[in-house]
């Protein structure tokens, strides 16, 4: 049974609630004033908060402790722990539960029903764009299946595309910029995914000249969502493609740069140079593909590409997949990645 707390420190509160994106940077005020209207609960282990299927007419902040949560039928249980937000884009969505949650161990929760998200939301301009973003989702051009479908939900898409998001961001930016990118320039992220380095690229570009390409359209949804955000992703107008194969046709203006960015790393040969002479029959003459790679030997490689397991060629072999489709080829070779990722350029001639 779920039980009102008698106590419970309100700058605590605060301090997590801070932590939570939807929440982070509004002042301490506003974090009281959410507090004073919600509900804080405490929950006993193995005690169920919600279940998959039911209306999603609350949210939850979970302050301490943990829980585990269940898709049904066929979902593996995911542990996460406090602090953490959980059912607010359903809530704003008016959807049924996705998932069944319960307590691993004894947890103070703050719950916000509708009611009270919207009263907050017209006193809290911060918060009301925030809410915003997650209310809206944005129009991606994809007439091409998925190869790797939905993501699963919760998800955590920094984790996914491999951690050091803000180091690889900028790591990318400063590159490009330092090779001559300008705003003026339009760039073709290959293997955009959450846009690690796109929320750096999006409003440096001149406003439609970000081109960004994946495989699967619920990763672009996260980055553009929590990320870059709506009102950046109306204003700086990115291009986004969802295609499993390469379909650089599809984009209505032709690059002046391309970068491929720990792609390379998940792929087998055959599909790094379906994407080389993809590319290299949609770009002009004088363009300039940036690539990363593993360096090591190819032989032990999986059979079939993965996005979660490493590729490895030598230097040869990643001129060679450029010679074969038309480019030609400059080994970099260390740029700094925290991975240990090389750089190889591809000049279309």
């Amino acid at each position: 049974m779920l039980m009102k707390m008698a106590t419970l420190d309100k700058i605590d509160v605060c301090r997590v609630l801070s932590k939570i994106r939807v929440f982070e940077d509004l002042e301490v005020s506003a974090l009281e004033r959410i507090v004073s209207v919600a509900e804080m609960l405490n929950l006993s282990p193995g005690e169920r908060l919600f279940r998959v299927g039911e209306s999603a007419e609350v949210f939850f902040v979970v302050l301490s402790g943990s829980v585990q949560i269940t898709a049904f039928p066929s979902g593996e249980p995911e542990n996460l722990i406090a602090p953490t937000l959980l059912g607010l884009k359903g809530m704003i969505a008016n959807a049924k539960r996705r998932v069944s949650v319960i307590a691993n161990e004894s947890c103070r929760i703050l719950k916000l029903d509708r009611p009270a998200l919207k009263a907050l939301a017209s006193e809290l301009p911060l918060l009301r764009s925030r809410i915003r973003v997650l209310a809206r989702k944005p129009s991606i051009r994809n007439d091409a299946p998925l190869r790797s479908g939905a993501l699963p939900s919760p998800f955590n898409h920094r984790q996914y595309v491999g951690g050091f998001w803000t180091q690889i961001g900028l790591l990318q930016f400063n590159f490009l910029q330092a090779q001559g990118l300008m705003p003026s320039h339009c760039l073709l992220d290959i293997g955009c995914g959450a846009l690690r380095g796109g929320v750096h690229f999006i409003p440096y570009l001149d406003p439609g000249n970000y081109l960004g390409l994946d495989c699967n359209q619920s990763l672009i949804e996260h980055g553009i969502a929590q990320e870059l955000g709506i009102p950046a992703y109306e204003e700086r107008k990115p291009i986004f493609v969802v295609s499993d194969c390469f379909e650089f046709n599809r984009f209505p203006k032709i690059p002046h740069f391309s970068i491929a960015q720990s792609l390379f790393t998940h792929l087998v040969a055959a599909d790094i140079c379906l994407c080389l002479a993809n590319l290299r029959n949609f770009v002009a003459n004088n363009h300039v593909l940036f690539a990363t790679f593993y360096g090591g030997l190819s032989a032990h490689n999986p059979k079939i590409s993965h996005s979660q397991k490493g590729f490895h060629y030598t230097p040869g072999e990643m001129e060679g997949f450029g010679r074969v489709t038309g480019w030609k080829s400059t080994y970099i070779g260390h740029w700094w990645h925290p991975r240990h990722q090389m750089m190889i350029k591809y000049e279309s001639t």
